[in-house]
């Protein structure tokens, strides 16, 4: 839950996990409209949870990243486009592991405390795959087999992402 509907009081939810797997949000806003507060609003969320670890990765902001570094698995800020790769390529790796799936029964990787739901926060794609040549490839990647092994995307930016949604395939331009 990350707020509540003005009109009706309903909890505002913003799933990043289910009985279909993990979930690739696409957040996009305007300058001065409240991304900081929505990013700090699901950060406080995702490591509240046992069965969740929050990784970061904003080349083009840091106070908000810094503010949640102590309780993040990993994070990249600033110009540590060297850092954001080694995440990048550490999230490709584990998927991989995990699509192996040693010993698993379920279809779906089901996140525990000992396995949990790894949620990639990325702010400001346009930068980091400037910064990154890679990044762009990798980025595809993670955002096309995380589903079923426990990963989650969160793609926020203050203005609209370079990315075009096809199918389950986010391809980054």
């Amino acid at each position: 839950c990350i707020g509540l509907n003005p009109g009706t009081g309903v909890p505002l939810k913003l799933p990043l996990f289910d009985d279909l797997g993990g979930k690739v949000v696409v957040i996009s806003a305007k300058k001065a409209a409240g991304l900081t507060t929505l990013l700090d609003d699901v950060n406080e969320r995702i490591t509240a949870c046992p069965d969740a670890r929050l990784i970061q990765i904003s080349l083009s902001r840091t106070c908000g990243v810094r503010r949640w570094e102590p309780l993040a698995a990993a994070a990249a800020y600033g110009p540590a486009a060297g850092r954001a790769g080694q995440i990048l390529r550490f999230a490709e790796a584990a998927i991989g592991e995990r699509s192996r799936g040693r010993g698993r029964l379920a279809r779906v990787h089901q996140p525990t405390p000992g396995e949990p739901l790894y949620v990639l926060e990325i702010e400001g794609t346009r930068e980091l795959t400037e910064a990154n040549p890679e990044a762009a490839g990798l980025l595809e990647w993670i955002t096309r087999m995380c589903r079923l092994q426990g990963w989650a995307v969160i793609l926020a930016g203050p203005r609209s992402l370079d990315a075009a949604a096809g199918g389950a395939a986010i391809v980054f331009s």
